[in-house]
């Protein structure tokens, strides 16, 4: 079953990352996609009633490393810098 070895080995089939801020988004995507097979810049939020009006919608896919592990150690990493 690929589903479960995805799942039990922390590697996400797709990950899909909305970037809050309009600028620096080749900067981001050149930072995150190493780690993943494919990055895309895919389409950003257009609505002009949307708080998040411009907020760019980034696909991550086939990732190569376990992100969620990846993901943790960067939450840490920031809660002890804020202290």
């Amino acid at each position: 079953m690929p589903g479960n070895q995805l799942k039990s080995s922390g590697l996400d089939k797709e990950v899909i990352y909305a970037k809050l801020e309009k600028q620096g988004i080749p900067e981001e995507l050149a930072e995150i996609s190493p780690y993943f097979k494919s990055a895309i810049i895919e389409d950003s939020i257009t609505t002009k009633f949307a708080r998040e009006k411009g907020t760019a919608i980034l696909i991550f896919k086939d990732s190569r490393i376990n992100i969620n592990e990846r993901i943790r150690e960067e939450i840490e990493q920031t809660k002890n810098n804020d202290l």
